[in-house]
């Protein structure tokens, strides 16, 4: 698919796999109205490099943006509880430098700790930062920071 701009802000409903292989899609506007996206829905998905997901989002399943291998930048804004329905799984096969930021209760999830910060061997460089720091690059509450060798895990 030659899509490089994806303005979602009339849709209510997504489906599996609906985007699958747009090799070109650079950029997603997922609008007010959606809630959940589907398993697969935007799977190798090559120039994705950042998304936005906002906190009306309350549900994203299983390899959602798996193997989006430009995939460097997740902002997770939504409810934890919900956001966690699938997410040992979201982002598998996404570039290995991807930085997440949300909120404090995904942080303190246990699930998300286990898959996200705790996990050294599927994802050893992978960076975890509070939602809050988003637009304040002084002040980095970093949960989990790669360094040179090592991933090194800060609970706060």
């Amino acid at each position: 698919s030659n899509i490089e701009q994806l303005n979602l802000s009339n849709v209510t409903t997504l489906h599996s796999d609906d985007f699958v292989s747009c090799k070109n899609l650079k950029s997603i506007d997922f609008g007010n109205k959606i809630e959940r996206i589907p398993e697969g829905c935007f799977m190798w998905c090559d120039s994705l490099e950042e998304i936005y997901l906002p906190e009306q989002i309350i549900g994203i399943s299983t390899n959602a943006f798996c193997h989006c291998q430009s995939l460097k930048k997740v902002v997770i804004a939504g409810d934890v509880f919900a956001v966690l329905e699938h997410l040992s799984n979201m982002f598998t096969s996404c570039s290995p430098d991807l930085v997440i930021y949300c909120n404090d209760s995904l942080i303190d999830d246990e699930l998300f700790q286990m898959k996200y910060i705790d996990n050294e061997k599927d994802m050893p460089n992978i960076e975890v930062y509070r939602l809050d720091d988003l637009n304040n690059p002084d002040a980095k509450s970093v949960i989990k920071s790669r360094s040179s060798n090592t991933s090194q895990t800060h609970k706060l």
